[in-house]
């Protein structure tokens, strides 16, 4: 809670706004057969217009498809959803009852209709529409969970406590269904069991980076609370593919390509070179070519690994011993690269029989090894690895398949986001049993985490599933009928049903598994009878022929009569060996085993690498694919880890519908690229694309140009911060800074400890931004980010002093009480350092001396949002012999730690050192005048520090400010204090203050970079960001909850 004395006359804080619905132009007239793909083109734009909180831009898309189509069911609900989604709850209602006219048992007409009558408070029309919806779907969670809170609103509990325990049953990482179980258990008398599952709520929301809250904005209630997609985008996988073009697979030979890697060598093979190594393609120097990287299992020079730089034509250059690879790197099996650092660079982790090692890429397509400083292990014999994010905090953690004893189990390792790794096999439950050869990951059960596929050659498999609060569960008994011995798989949706499916190689050959939404894997009977019999090995589903159709390629074993075998997806579920017209059977046959896909000559079709035990790597170019359209995407995760692993990709380009995940491992002990690959038959433009990051950011991508790799960076939504103060300055309202930084409640500052909030701030105004308005002084704050402002007391002190000083209040925010008392500073002079140094010697006055927006920053940034090694910063203010009392004046800025960088810290033994002020003593030694100086709470704003009494020296009034906070010192100056102040304090309660909807102002920056100020005129109606539940301060006059500190808040958010 917030208790702050500001000045404020006039308020405005953050709400949603309720757009009127835009205006329906005239239709074309009623045709017979209306234009379908023109309708699912804006029903698409619709939909990625909303996942960009665009609701204006959404009712115009709908209504474009409903003119074409007035009877269009599917466009009405999306256009109700879309003024659901602007708080328009009339428009809402009318548009979505047009659609369950059209179609009445559509859920997500329902559930939107219920959420509708919900907000308004109509609960019995609320719990007809969600019981709608359960008698079609009658084990979602979130409806159940709407169901539960309605009668907790009647007060009805038993029907509310049974509500929320079937919620949490199906959904046990639900924070909301915890709460609202405990809410009802402590009002209907069980205060203990109720007490006990508030707690629990707490505990997940703080353990688990991937625990669930219900909300009020678009999408944040549920599967049923998004835009309906039409069926038909995805219906598409029972239509028959297009028909097959003139296309062929082509060996480029090494004298053509320059690859002249040979498979141990050319030596006799020992028995761990008889199953083969892996192949990776990744670009490790940034040129945008995918490079090779061949993984050997000879001990000699002769059989090491070999990376290959691609020099565009399918030409390629050895640079192994440039990149610091030269020479044996021991018997090698497989290969996996991710950017385990997050510096931009793709590093790898290699496995054999002698064990795992680690390598880093230090930029120019150079390596070091990496494993002994990381904290691996070496020695453990090791086949299979997969970089996957597993707790989601934003780093890459690493999956080890251990061989040999499968009692002792596999080997996992978490990131502690500083490049070093801590083996956590037992407490997430994942080490599961070892003497497989792969491991996949992929989303089995579409909930947003990360599940681990871990095949075998006897027994069942293990399929792990994220429980969401640290720990795994095998559930593959209750998902596969059967153990079918199998040495890899690759994931990829076949069927367009959004699941992904699994295909599997083994000693018994190809097996495909339909995913049946998370809940079986059913192995495809009709698949079968197109697969030749014989063992397999490499595995990958690809779109060979960019018809959008995902197909299949597998490398079958020495028996067979083929190098490859290519199975086309005609659709209808059916498959046809596309070998030998793809020209596959007259290739050189071999001992086949890993395989890669990937566009190697940049035409936007798919080239294949094949690995041989023994033998030369086939590389084979795809020659016709191109004839189609296709799209090649580079997703880079900014908050989510670098590589991008774990993302969703989902494209629409008119009736075609595709998804897709980013992954690590490519089938058998290979890696494949984290570039993506759509094909788009005819499609010539990409209508819409989302990416669901790792980190849990949706982010919508309209209408995509066609051809180049397009490279999408993750959307950098900053979280928490403070609200911002505007003041009219005679012409506008003006930026003037941020506050109530200090006062977090719940910013987590450790693994078990959370920060104190300082509850009262002072914000300097000078003349010149507050000036008189038709006989007032206005201000507008606005709470424009993501949180709930508890606001108890405001006033505007004035304060009179001789013309010839300056006035401060004492103000800096500490990481602990005692907070600063109130008083006022009066500056009689103030005076600029006379030099100014870093840590490292290097003069800085030039940065301090001006306002100016240049500040020393040469400290080194840690991982860790808010994070740097520790800094320091001399200054000299000159001789103050003559000086009785000084302040030190710091304009800065900071950009702060939070609670996920605070607890990934945590793990790496970081720490957040707050600055601290230092003076030298009699002996020229820096000591500590003040273990805890303060530092800027968020925004540019002024410090003061009362130096008085603190020097040591007589003679040298150097100070040395210590910290390992991202602060940016702007302006230093030292304030002699006027030993008689004449000031007159009047403190003034507001005439008038209300609150209202202003809107998000637009960030703006006068040199493009941080800090960023804001544009009050200019103001978008929404944020991006979740709204919190529960009761707020109703819009109107609210002076009288701001008169006095009295605990009685307007609570706004």
């Amino acid at each position: 809670m917030s208790r702050r004395h500001i000045s404020l006359l006039s308020m405005v804080l953050l709400v949603i706004l309720a757009w009127s619905p835009a205006s329906a132009g005239e239709g074309p007239p009623a045709v017979p057969d209306p234009p379908v793909d023109q309708i699912i083109r804006w029903n698409n734009l619709g939909i990625a217009h909303l996942g960009r909180f665009r609701e204006v831009e959404a009712i115009e898309a709908f209504r474009k498809a409903l003119s074409l189509d007035p009877e269009y069911a599917v466009g009405w609900i999306n256009l109700g959803i879309a003024h659901l989604a602007a708080s328009d709850y009339e428009a809402a209602e009318q548009e979505l009852r047009h659609g369950l006219e059209r179609s009445p048992s559509e859920p997500f007409g329902l559930y939107n209709l219920g959420l509708v009558y919900k907000v308004q408070g109509h609960n019995e029309e609320a719990l007809a529409s969600f019981h709608g919806v359960l008698a079609v779907d009658p084990d979602d969670a979130d409806t159940l969970y709407q169901v539960a809170s309605l009668h907790a609103r009647d007060r009805e509990w038993d029907e509310a406590i049974h509500g929320f325990r079937r919620t949490i049953e199906l959904a046990p990482h639900n924070v909301s269904a915890y709460y609202g179980l405990g809410k009802a258990l402590v009002q209907s008398g069980h205060q203990e069991e109720g007490r006990r599952y508030l707690q629990l709520s707490q505990d997940l929301k703080l353990r688990s980076e991937m625990s669930i809250t219900a909300g009020l904005r678009y999408g944040e209630q549920g599967k049923y609370s998004f835009a309906l997609e039409d069926a038909r985008i995805r219906q598409m996988a029972r239509i028959p593919a297009l028909p097959a073009q003139d296309l062929r697979y082509v060996e480029v030979s090494p004298e053509a390509s320059g690859v002249t890697f040979r498979h141990g060598g050319g030596s006799e093979l020992t028995a761990s070179c008889e199953v083969g190594s892996g192949v990776a393609l990744v670009d490790v120097d940034g040129d945008g070519d995918l490079d090779l990287y061949l993984v050997n299992c000879g001990t000699s020079d002769e059989a090491g690994d070999a990376l290959y730089r691609n020099e565009g034509g399918f030409r390629f250059q050895d640079i192994t011993v440039a990149a610091g690879l030269g020479g044996s790197l021991g018997p090698g099996l497989a290969v996996v690269f991710g950017d385990y650092d997050n510096d931009g660079l793709p590093d790898f982790y290699r496995t054999g029989p002698q064990g795992g090692r680690l390598f880093r890429n230090m930029g120019d397509a150079k390596f070091e090894e990496s494993g002994k400083q990381a904290g691996l292990p070496s020695g453990v014999p090791c086949a299979g690895a997969a970089w996957v994010d597993l707790d989601h905090d934003g780093d890459l953690d690493l999956y080890v398949i251990r061989t040999g004893d499968a009692g002792e189990g596999n080997l996992v390792f978490r990131n502690d986001g500083s490049g070093k790794f801590e083996e956590v096999s037992g407490p997430t439950k994942l080490a599961g049993r070892g003497g497989g050869f792969s491991v996949t990951i992929t989303d089995l059960d579409n909930d947003r985490d990360i599940d681990f596929i871990l095949p075998r050659t006897q027994g069942l498999w293990q399929i792990l599933s994220n429980d969401r609060v640290g720990t795994f569960t095998d559930v593959a008994a209750r998902l596969m009928d059967e153990p079918w011995p199998a040495h890899a798989v690759a994931v990829g949706d076949v069927n367009k049903d959004g699941a992904m499916d699994l295909a599997a190689t083994g000693p018994g050959g190809l097996r495909l598994y339909l995913n049946q939404s998370g809940s079986r894997l059913q192995s495809d009977g009709e698949f079968g009878r197109s697969v030749p019999d014989g063992p397999a090995f490499g595995v990958a589903f690809l779109d060979f022929d960019n018809d959008g159709y995902l197909d299949l390629a597998m490398v079958p074993g020495e028996a067979s009569g083929t190098a490859l075998v290519l199975l086309r997806n005609v659709g209808q579920g059916k498959w046809v060996d596309w070998t030998e017209k793809a020209g596959l059977d007259r290739l050189p046959r071999g001992r086949g085993r890993g395989l890669v896909v990937g566009d190697l000559d940049g035409d936007d079709d798919l080239d294949l690498v094949i690995t041989r035990a023994g033998g030369r790597p086939l590389l084979l170019r795809n020659d016709g694919g191109s004839e189609r359209n296709a799209l090649q995407l580079d997703p880079r995760g900014k908050n989510s880890n670098r590589s991008a692993i774990g993302t969703k990709i989902e494209v629409k380009a008119g009736r075609l519908w595709q998804k897709t995940e980013v992954v690590s491992t490519s089938g058998y002990l290979s890696s494949g690229p984290t570039r993506v690959h759509f094909g788009l038959g005819t499609q010539e433009r990409v209508d819409t694309l989302r990416f669901v990051w790792p980190g849990g950011v949706l982010q919508d991508e309209i209408d995509v140009a066609l051809g180049g790799v397009k490279l999408y960076e993750e959307l950098d939504r900053k979280g928490s911060s403070c609200p911002i103060l505007y003041a009219w300055d005679g012409e506008r309202f003006a930026f003037v800074t941020d506050f109530l930084g200090g006062a977090a409640v719940g910013s987590r500052v450790g693994p078990d400890h959370f920060n104190s909030p300082d509850t009262d701030e002072y914000v300097k105004l000078s003349a010149d931004q507050l000036v008189s308005r038709d006989g007032r002084l206005e201000l507008r704050m606005v709470n424009q980010l993501e949180e709930v402002i508890f606001f108890d007391g405001v006033q505007l002190l004035a304060v009179d002093h001789p013309a010839e000083v300056n006035v401060y209040p004492n103000e800096r925010l500490l990481p602990a009480p005692p907070f600063p008392e109130f008083r006022i500073f009066s500056a009689a002079r103030e005076l600029a350092p006379v030099a100014a140094q870093d840590g490292a010697g290097d003069d800085v006055l030039a940065s301090v001396l001006h306002l100016d927006r240049t500040w020393p920053d040469a400290f080194k940034l840690l991982s860790f949002k808010g994070y740097a090694e520790e800094h320091s910063l001399i200054l000299d203010p000159g001789d103050l012999r003559d000086v009785r009392q000084v302040v030190l004046l710091a304009d800065a800025w900071i950009d702060y730690a939070d609670s996920t960088s605070n607890l990934a810290a945590s793990h790496a033994a970081a720490k957040l050192v707050p600055p601290r002020l230092e003076v030298l003593d009699e002996d020229g030694h820096w000591v500590t005048a003040i273990e805890q100086m303060g530092f800027p709470a968020g925004l540019p704003k002024t410090l003061t520090i009362d130096l008085t009494g603190r020097f040591l020296q007589r003679d040298d009034f150097r100070v040395r400010i210590v910290t390992s906070m991202r602060i940016y010192w702007d302006r230093m100056r030292f304030a002699i204090l006027d030993d008689d102040p004449q000031l007159r304090v009047t403190r003034l309660s507001a005439r008038e203050a209300r609150l209202g909807f202003h809107g998000y102002p637009r960030p703006v920056s006068e040199d493009g970079k941080a800090p960023f100020g804001y544009d009050y005129a200019d103001a978008a109606s929404n944020s991006g960001w979740k709204d919190f539940l529960g009761a707020f301060t109703r819009y109107g006059d609210v002076g009288e909850l701001l008169e006095a500190v009295d605990d009685r808040y307007v609570i706004a958010r």
